[in-house]
């Protein structure tokens, strides 16, 4: 929990699970989807109670409604490369056959597009 009314990045990224670099990433603008006020005080980034908050509401709910490629491969029974190289194309298509949305470094796949691919590998087996 933050301690003076602010949030650290390394704070908001022990709360959800994920690196200290996603969160900075969303700060200074370079990942799609999430924004996240902050300040820079010195060297180190600090976000008030109100936005570590509404950015950490925001991505779980996000998160309910989507799949990792760790998720779907359990679920298919294959490799997580597997399912990274179908959301890139690299598995010798040359369109990606699994629809997702790279956020930071982590693959965020929809709930129905998850569905579709996990039902389309079931009736190959």
């Amino acid at each position: 929990m933050p301690q003076f009314g602010v949030w650290t990045p390394q704070e908001i990224a022990g709360e959800l699970d994920m690196s200290r670099q996603f969160v900075i990433d969303v700060i200074v603008g370079k990942t799609k989807g999430y924004t996240l006020n902050a300040e820079k005080i010195g060297r180190n980034w600090v976000v008030s109670d109100v936005d570590a908050k509404a950015f950490i509401n925001e991505y779980r709910n996000f998160e309910k409604e989507s799949y990792s490629p760790g998720e779907i491969a359990k679920a298919i029974g294959m490799t997580r490369t597997y399912i990274k190289n179908c959301l890139t194309g690299y598995s010798g298509r040359k369109d990606p056959s699994l629809i997702g949305e790279k956020r930071g470094e982590r693959w965020t796949i929809s709930k129905t597009e998850a569905e579709r691919f996990i039902r389309e590998h079931q009736k190959e087996k």
